[in-house]
């Protein structure tokens, strides 16, 4: 099969768990394919084991890219000369040699193999990796960074820089390394139980099987392992209807607080993790409208519902703008409405790291404008009285505080208000316009990045 560069696509004779991490990273960071999607192409017929070892190392490239990279410019001359997989695969190399419990001589010497069996650059690799090594560069002893904070903690952490400059005047200098950091850590697997029973349960199944674990302290109903556990294993250890959910995501449901037999809109509904949720905080009475656009994505809501056997959650393919072809509508209107909407997803990059290469400063008015649109059609939907949740898994104001203080200029009749739930008071945040918000980070929280709105209209 032929490669972008007239080689060959390296084959799975040699180490083929390396060439299933290596094909992954480059249909990610060559081809555009979310890291997700390509990871589940790539192994989806692997034991947990394999699984974990390409997942560790496509993270791992993606995490440390432009370090890697850093690294390797110093002893390639004719960078651009070179083909996706033979940069790729120096990458992998490299991150196994920094980050990784892998002989360094293995490191190098499957490198090499994986060259060979695409006709790649086999000398070449070989010839970098030894200097490497010989130099004594690793994780005790990295390269000196270049002078200037910004520049040297894009490079420390690979994050783009003009992100890293939006970070240093919101958050300061210290907060903004402590975020970018903090992106390329492990984030926790959450698990969101439906009852104080589940939760007992759950955490004495897991207790048994010697999985470390902890309750959340934001999140009621909610477990936080300590340690990596596949999907399948918790499926077969654990026997309920569990969702792994984060808590930034569980509180979004919980801020809007539905109530049994109530009828409600959720606009951008796949894969379903807030849909199950409200389903649940609604005991499965009422309607949940689960709309989303995208075929491909209704498909995992879908699934979710069927797993979750969910009997009150209505789901629909289409276009929620205009959801009065798919449906009769609510007489008076929805009591509930999520817009959990399109946005950057750079409050997420724990858990898709390629997310810090796809996007452009430029990219946040997009996203804005889209979810503007939005709230201005969606909010006409509600009931006198009822309530909207604007939320976004974004850092930046452009595409959240902004776009709700132009929203309240633009639309009378609606108020921007707090949750009752005043569990989370510790998350609420004043605009200088005098709106609410609630924000979670990271760094601060050890949480995905959210900021999360209410808007009511008026009675």
């Amino acid at each position: 099969m032929a490669g972008p560069e007239g080689g060959v696509i390296p084959s799975l004779g040699h180490t083929p768990e390396r060439v299933r991490a290596l094909r992954a990273i480059v249909s990610i960071l060559k081809k555009g394919k979310k890291s997700r999607d390509a990871l589940d192409a790539h192994t989806h017929l692997l034991e947990d084991r394999d699984r974990a070892f390409v997942m560790e190392i496509v993270y791992g490239v993606l995490r440390y890219r432009d370090y890697l990279d850093f690294i390797l410019r110093q002893f390639i001359t004719k960078w651009n000369g070179l083909s996706p997989y033979t940069v790729n695969n120096l990458r992998m190399a490299v991150y196994q040699i920094l980050f990784m419990r892998v002989p360094e001589r293995a490191s190098v010497f499957e490198a090499v193999e994986i060259e060979k069996s695409y006709s790649g650059k086999p000398s070449l690799v070989n010839a970098v990796l030894r200097e490497i090594l010989r130099q004594g560069i690793g994780p005790n002893n990295p390269p000196p960074l270049p002078k200037g904070s910004i520049r040297a903690l894009a490079i420390e952490t690979s994050h783009p820089e003009w992100l890293l400059k939006r970070w240093f005047k919101h958050l300061g200098h210290e907060e903004a390394r402590q975020l970018a950091i903090s992106n390329n850590s492990r984030p926790p697997l959450s698990l969101r139980l439906n009852s104080t029973e589940e939760l007992r349960y759950t955490s004495l199944r897991l207790e048994q099987a010697g999985i470390e674990h902890r309750v959340s302290e934001y999140i009621p109903n909610c477990l936080i392992l300590l340690e990596a556990v596949s999907f399948h294993l918790l499926m077969d250890l654990i026997g309920v209807n569990f969702a792994v959910q984060d808590e930034a995501s569980q509180m979004v449901s919980l801020l809007l607080d539905p109530k049994p037999d109530m009828t409600v809109l959720d606009s951008c509904a796949a894969p379903g993790g807030k849909t199950a949720h409200m389903a649940s905080l609604m005991n499965n009475t009422g309607t949940i409208y689960a709309v989303e656009i995208d075929k491909r994505r209704h498909l995992m809501l879908e699934d979710t519902l069927r797993r979750l056997d969910l009997k009150n959650v209505v789901p629909i393919c289409g276009d929620v703008l205009k959801l009065d072809t798919y449906i009769k509508m609510p007489p008076v209107g929805f009591d509930r409405v999520m817009l959990d909407a399109p946005c950057s997803g750079l409050g997420v990059i724990r858990r898709k790291p390629d997310i810090k290469y796809r996007h452009r400063e430029t990219d946040l008015k997009e996203f804005a404008v889209r979810q503007l649109k939005m709230l201005n059609h969606l909010c006409h939907l509600l009931r006198p009285g009822g309530i909207l949740l604007y939320s976004v898994c974004s850092t930046e104001p452009e595409e959240a505080e902004e776009v709700l203080a132009r929203f309240l200029q633009k639309n009378s009749g609606f108020s921007n208000i707090e949750s009752p739930q005043t569990s989370f008071d510790n998350f609420k945040e004043y605009g200088k316009d005098g709106t609410i918000y609630y924000r979670t980070y990271p760094h601060r929280h050890n949480m995905d990045g959210f900021f999360v709105a209410l808007i009511q209209r008026d009675r």
